[in-house]
């Protein structure tokens, strides 16, 4: 049984204030994961931008670019 985002996009918000850089890693590893549906942790990630490792401002700008992917329609659908 998998757990509802609902309930685990604020957890792993949350966990991308860590000190800790593997915890903000694996924050963002699990919000990856989850695509449109971490849409909630998005200024935490945007806080990201200015982390001081480069690793994660790579992965917190590439995370945001994916969550903005997934919401863009296909062409000849209607948007969500």
């Amino acid at each position: 049984m998998g757990l509802e985002p609902r309930v685990v996009v604020p957890a792993l918000a949350n966990s991308l204030q860590d000190k800790r850089l593997r915890v903000r890693q694996a924050a963002l590893d699990a919000l990856w994961d989850l695509h449109a549906q971490a849409r909630p942790a998005v200024p935490a990630l945007q806080g990201l931008l200015n982390d001081p490792d480069v690793r994660i401002r790579d992965l917190a700008a590439h995370t945001l670019d994916l969550i903005a992917l997934d919401e863009v329609p296909e062409k000849g659908t209607a948007p969500k």
